[in-house]
């Protein structure tokens, strides 16, 4: 399983958060849009090379997961980290850990 992220973030913020978690990850000063936009998802598709229907998104804001809902994208709205695995478990995602 790949994992990526996105961030609403400026380009002087960036430089200071980790970029080495995951396969990648898109501030949105570098797509030029910031989430909720159409445009941010399909940066994140073309850049990553990502399947809409076999991508799944996380995120603590219900607006942004209807937008990548939108676009073919699997959503869950992050409320906790029991009710998050709980839901990947749902979506038949791996998840390698046993709960804590």
């Amino acid at each position: 399983m790949r994992t990526g992220w996105t961030c609403s973030s400026s380009s002087r913020r960036w430089s200071i958060w980790p970029t080495a978690i995951g396969h990648g990850a898109l501030p949105s000063y570098l797509a030029g849009v910031m989430k909720p936009h159409a445009g941010i998802y399909a940066e994140a598709e073309r850049r990553f090379g990502l399947e809409p229907a076999a991508t799944v998104f996380i995120d603590d804001r219900a607006d942004n997961i209807a937008a990548a809902r939108a676009r073919g994208w699997r959503g869950i709205v992050h409320g906790g980290y029991h009710s998050t695995l709980a839901a990947l478990r749902d979506l038949e995602v791996a998840c390698g850990r046993p709960d804590p």
